[in-house]
């Protein structure tokens, strides 16, 4: 049990920053939620646990449907921080595509307009993702629609507050899915 409130269920993936799992609430028990641990190598590492945590406060500061929610941040007993988040039911994006292919041109839009919503809506609060790729992108069915939220806010850009926490030069993120600038170390807008 984590911070007298969130009873550990199963593990149900793991990534860089630390591993996920699902959590109910131990007084509101039909509630579901996802839990992610910084992995305890990160925790001796400043600018990890810096990244872990600015996941959870980007994330936080963004409302809006096509976006993660983020509930709650505390730590583990032995000192490891963990983000409480929305627990999402369906496919990441890149299981969805390994399994049907390419995607035809409607459904592509369906998906992609709400990743461009999401990002708007971050860029609007000056949070620039910095790492948009399938794996960091959900389809969750809900009532019979479908929808796309934006995951993973760990490398993100929260107005000039990068420079704190990663070096100059420092290139960070997937090199496949990262524009121009930021493979060359530039600055983003």
């Amino acid at each position: 049990v984590l911070g007298d409130a969130y009873k550990v269920l199963r593990e149900i993936g793991e990534g860089a920053m630390g591993r996920v799992y699902e959590a109910g609430h131990t007084r509101l028990y039909s509630k579901r939620f996802a839990i992610k641990v910084l992995h305890a190598e990160l925790t001796r590492q400043p600018e990890g646990v810096g990244r872990f945590l600015r996941e959870a406060e980007a994330t936080s500061a963004l409302h809006h449907p096509n976006i993660v929610g983020v509930l709650d941040v505390n730590r583990v007993p032995d000192g490891r921080p963990y983000i409480v988040a929305e627990l999402l039911e369906g496919d990441q994006l890149g299981d969805y595509l390994e399994r049907h292919g390419k995607l035809p041109w409607r459904e592509a839009i369906a998906i992609c307009r709400p990743i461009c919503r999401a990002l708007m809506a971050a860029h609007d609060k000056d949070i620039v993702h910095r790492d948009i790729k399938p794996e960091n992108v959900f389809l969750v069915t809900e009532a019979g629609e479908r929808t796309t939220k934006v995951l993973d806010f760990g490398i993100s850009r929260v107005g000039d507050a990068a420079a704190s926490i990663t070096k100059t030069g420092m290139v960070m993120g997937t090199p496949s899915y990262m524009p121009p600038e930021q493979a060359r170390a530039a600055r983003l807008l």
